[in-house]
């Protein structure tokens, strides 16, 4: 089903969720978008696993991305990416004392 809406907004500037309807308002509210830090840990695990998923190499997944063996190594870490199967995130694991 298709419809039309026509929203009437300021003559300048961002038209906000105030200028929709009420049916509309909630929806929009209703939606999170990620943060600029979520978002960018999302793009990094998928190069990562993208890289490491075509190369099965640390070094040469490392060479595609344009960082060193070590930063993927820490990169990978970080991100809880296992490197003998990119596409499962590590278990964390639990120190004991």
């Amino acid at each position: 089903m298709l419809a039309n809406l026509t929203v009437t907004g300021p003559r300048y500037g961002p038209v906000g969720p105030d200028a929709l309807p009420s049916a509309f308002r909630r929806t929009v509210a209703a939606e999170r978008r990620p943060t600029l830090a979520e978002a960018r840990e999302d793009l990094e695990r998928a190069m990562v696993r993208d890289a490491l998923g075509r190369h099965r190499s640390v070094a040469r997944a490392a060479g595609e991305l344009g960082v060193t063996r070590q930063g993927l190594s820490k990169l990978m870490a970080r991100l809880q990416i296992d490197r003998f199967n990119p596409a499962r995130e590590r278990p964390v694991q639990v120190l004991s004392r």
